[in-house]
């Protein structure tokens, strides 16, 4: 495997499934599959295999060749590997203590509302844009404001 960036969009069945109006219905028609090669790219759909995978430590992300975002900075700790991720699990993980998250959970309601009253009124939405992307982000926004206050 060379340095050469590789990103998973690229694969013929991304294109495909952000397309469809309804992409259960393929899952769910792979059911019966446990694994399967489209355009080189390893997909799998039993959730005992994908979380044995992510879970081994000899399988690496993308392996220092940047992020699959259309950025040369990866997801951390999602897109890192060895003991650079260990380090930033070991620091992220007491933020997202099921406890902790516990003490947001009004508040990303909340937020939440706010984004769905923000979009309802023009009786469509782009979910992922205005709803998906700014619910976590303004979540940590907002909560790291508060820890400063």
């Amino acid at each position: 495997m060379g340095s050469e960036r590789f990103d998973t969009r690229l694969s013929a069945l991304m294109p495909a499934v952000r397309e469809m109006p309804s992409p259960q219905r393929l899952y769910r028609d792979k059911a019966t599959l446990r694994f399967e090669r489209v355009d080189g790219v390893l997909h799998l759909y039993r959730h005992g295999d994908i979380i044995t995978i992510n879970r081994h430590p000899a399988v690496l992300g993308p392996g220092g060749r940047g992020g699959t975002f259309a950025t040369d900075s990866p997801l951390i700790p999602l897109e890192i590997d060895g003991d650079a991720h260990a380090m930033w699990r070991r620091l992220l993980d007491p933020l997202f203590a099921p406890k902790r998250v516990k003490l947001l959970e009004d508040a990303v309601r909340g937020l939440a509302r706010e984004l769905v009253t923000g979009f309802i009124a023009k009786g469509e939405v782009e979910l992922y844009s205005e709803f998906c992307v700014p619910l976590p982000c303004l979540t940590f926004q907002r909560a790291h404001n508060s820890e400063e206050d």
